[in-house]
């Protein structure tokens, strides 16, 4: 949809033009004078940047726990249509995944993250440099002679599963497996489901449920120095985390439940959401040639291309919240027990905040303070990894190709869902740079 569509209509985010490309339905957000609106079956609506920068740290009255005080069973976020036999048959064999990270509430989210960042840390992460930058040339390498690619599936899916299955220790020969499942957990989590895709999701769940297991009791008897091992191993004293050197016992460590669900959540977030981001970058540049050739002449811009990408095109949509009580905004009453969704996508195009926010502007002012990586407490614990991730690619993509282009014939294919802004496929023309 072009970005100055107008519509007679009222736009929601269930339109499939609208999760073709939201702007028109951000720009319409925004048009209103309500912090708030009620959008049917998606729930409430946040959308803008100061509403959603206040509200995002208030987790009194915005609970993450959406699925309730037993956790996840990973069944969409619609109870519509109501579960079936045969899906509650695969629930009852699931093993329990705790309210953890991005559906945690104080006060185990505070020890689940700080467990999390002591590991995830600028020290670790430079430390992986070396290996993204072969994960990223190794991808290369398998096409760069063709002159042509699929790019999603050719690099921005492998690159990132890759960096995120060593990251947790898993064995390369599981990463086919590791992105079905990683797909349907991002379904179970953020994607109103019918019983043929819960019984799809289901599966993957026990699946993955078994196999994480059987890793958990490796690291705590073998314990090694990844992210997995970290998790199992880890203990918070007073304010203070302990990664390994001891077997935890009791509330200083995480249970399986939380590991479980933690886990789930950074293969989702460290491959689903760093592929649309990867992808997004790309075809903006591509369909922005001043930008490419700005970033081509001086890489420094790279940060700021991600950037900005980040906020016009934010690889998540935004997150449900849970109000735990009658919510009063501006002359808006929230009812308690009501879903928002928190819509940080939208905030990236606030015309407060962002001129001509459809505009893929390397150069704007304030590009950084996107939300694209959530706000407050729930900040997504991988943004380091991600933009680790993408700025790489895109220095030996840039070093390595020349005349890029998206053919005519292939336009980008965007992903048709509730949760992610990007693109199936992306076919991409080139030119092998000369060495």
């Amino acid at each position: 949809m072009p970005a100055d569509a107008t519509e007679d209509r009222v736009l929601e985010l269930t339109d499939p033009e609208v999760l073709a490309c939201p702007y028109a339905y951000y720009a319409q957000l925004h048009e209103r004078t309500a912090a708030a609106r009620d959008e049917g079956p998606i729930g409430w609506v946040i959308a803008g940047h100061t509403d959603l920068s206040e509200l995002s740290r208030d987790m009194r009255r915005f609970s993450a726990e959406l699925f309730g005080p037993e956790g996840t069973k990973l069944l969409g976020t619609s109870p519509e249509p109501p579960p079936s036999p045969e899906v509650m048959a695969l629930v009852a064999k699931m093993r329990p995944m705790a309210n953890a990270l991005v559906i945690g509430d104080p006060p185990a989210h505070g020890r689940q993250k700080a467990i999390t960042n002591k590991w995830l840390n600028g020290a670790q992460i430079k430390t992986m440099e070396p290996l993204i930058r072969e994960v990223v040339d190794r991808a290369i390498d398998s096409w760069i002679d063709d002159g042509h690619c699929e790019f999603v599936s050719q690099f921005a899916i492998p690159v990132p599963l890759t960096i995120i299955a060593h990251a947790l220790g898993v064995d390369g020969s599981d990463l086919a497996r590791f992105k079905v499942w990683t797909d349907h957990l991002e379904m179970g989590y953020m994607e109103p489901l019918n019983n043929e895709q819960r019984l799809a999701v289901a599966t993957s769940v026990l699946e993955f449920q078994d196999y994480i297991v059987e890793q958990i009791a490796d690291r705590t008897a073998n314990p090694t120095d990844d992210l997995l091992s970290a998790l199992v191993n880890a203990r918070l004293v007073g304010d203070e985390v302990e990664l390994a050197g001891h077997h935890p016992t009791g509330q200083d460590r995480l249970s399986e439940a939380e590991i479980l669900t933690m886990t789930s959540q950074l293969l989702a977030a460290g491959n689903v959401t760093t592929t649309s981001l990867i992808a997004n970058v790309m075809v903006a540049l591509i369909e922005n040639p001043e930008a490419m050739a700005a970033v081509r002449a001086d890489s420094t811009l790279i940060d700021s291309a991600i950037d900005e990408s980040l906020r016009r095109d934010a690889p998540i949509r935004g997150g449900w919240r849970v109000t735990r009580q009658d919510v009063e905004l501006e002359n808006v009453t929230v009812p308690a027990g009501s879903e928002v969704f928190f819509a940080y996508g939208a905030a990236g195009h606030d015309p407060e905040l962002f001129a001509e926010p459809a505009t893929y502007d390397i150069h704007r002012a304030h590009l950084n303070r996107h939300l694209a990586f959530g706000h407050g407490p729930h900040f997504c614990v991988g943004s380091q990894l991600a933009r680790t991730e993408a700025r790489i690619a895109l220095e030996r993509l840039l070093e390595r190709l020349t005349d890029v282009q998206i053919p005519e014939v292939r336009p980008p294919d965007p992903i048709i869902c509730v949760a992610l802004h990007g693109y199936r496929e992306v076919y991409l023309t080139f030119t092998r740079a000369a060495s």
